[in-house]
């Protein structure tokens, strides 16, 4: 807010119908977000769009495990995507989660072709994938759980690769582990970034991206 960033993206935001936006306001800031979508606590993500920019939702989707958002920002002709896949996430709420998004995107550029620009960010919980050599580690993954977690990772991969997205972050965001990602299919948008600590806050890094 201090550099008057034009967009904040957040996921593992808690949020439940219970908290009104007017309790989580941001002065000059319009508020999109997506909870999760039954009892379980936890999840959810929200994206903040600062208010002299011309925004609007094109999608809010909750699977009970994965939450999605995205939003148009006319002046940019950019779709912004805010997108949470926790840990313990099958591969098939997850596909169902990218497929959403991805018809919310189309749909979007159909009825605004001017609007080509992505910017997917988001904590995608993907440890064992390197980044950027994109090798997926392979010890450990007898047991069903790993299995399905290494065939989502190879989903995610041919995911980005038939839409052009290309991944920014090359810093761990956690620990030793790059889990939150910058994804976009304008390969001259993203400027640089840098990684903020703040283990008061989080136990994750915030990113700070620069845009051209």
């Amino acid at each position: 807010i201090e550099t008057n960033s034009p967009f904040i993206v957040l996921t593992e935001t808690w949020l439940t119908e219970d908290i009104l936006d007017a309790e989580i306001t941001i002065p000059r800031y319009i508020l999109y977000r997506s909870d999760r979508a039954n009892e379980l606590s936890h999840g959810g993500c929200c994206i903040y769009v600062r208010a002299d920019l011309t925004s609007k939702i094109i999608l809010c989707h909750s699977n009970g495990t994965c939450e999605s958002l995205a939003v148009k920002v006319r002046n940019f002709d950019t779709i912004l995507v805010c997108m949470y896949r926790p840990p313990d996430t099958k591969l098939k709420q997850f596909e169902e989660a990218l497929n959403v998004v991805q018809d919310a995107i189309e749909e979007t550029m159909k009825t605004d072709p001017k609007c080509k620009t992505i910017i997917k960010l988001g904590d995608y919980n993907f440890p064992f994938l390197s980044w950027p050599s994109r090798k997926i580690y392979q010890n450990e993954i007898e047991n069903t759980k790993k299995s399905d977690e290494k065939k989502q990772a190879e989903v995610f991969l041919e995911y980005c690769d038939r839409h052009f997205l290309q991944q920014y972050c090359l810093t761990p965001t956690r620990g030793k582990n790059i889990l939150d990602l910058i994804l976009s299919n304008n390969h001259s948008i993203i400027s640089t970034y840098t990684t903020i600590v703040n283990s008061k806050f989080s136990d994750h890094f915030l990113l700070k991206i620069w845009l051209n």
